[in-house]
């Protein structure tokens, strides 16, 4: 838990995930304890979040997240790299397992990738992930 609290307080966190930028362990425990129990209810992100942390391969270490949610019929992923791991292509390589895993497992027609137009870093990964800009 500690380790998605400190993720959690990092800048770009904060300003392009604020609703994941933890007031303290206790709310990431919370939090976290939240999206574990939707692995199996409902276990779909059509219906619920269902969020995969980001692992480094090297040492095992929490970096990120890539997770899937509902949105207006379709899932939408969304992701985050540690500021420490970012310009690696790591968010990258996470995006483009993760939305492979979930369409296999999920049997999605498509994923959505939605950015901030201001936040160019993750435009840019969704472009270099396969996402088409509509």
């Amino acid at each position: 838990m500690a380790g998605a609290f400190a993720l959690s307080r990092e800048v770009a966190y904060r300003t392009w995930l604020p609703s994941q930028a933890y007031r303290d362990e206790s709310h990431a425990r919370s939090e976290l304890e939240f999206l574990i129990g939707k692995y199996s209810t409902p276990a779909d992100p059509r219906k619920g979040p269902y969020v995969l942390m980001v692992q480094h391969k090297v040492d095992g270490a929490l970096i990120g997240h890539a997770g899937f949610s509902p949105l207006e019929g379709d899932v939408e992923i969304g992701f985050a790299i540690g500021e420490h791991h970012q310009g690696r292509g790591l968010a990258t390589e996470a995006v483009v397992a993760a939305s492979r895993w979930a369409i296999a497992t999920f049997g999605l027609g498509r994923i959505l990738g939605i950015a901030d137009a201001a936040n160019v870093a993750s435009q840019r990964t969704l472009a270099r992930s396969g996402f088409s800009h509509l």
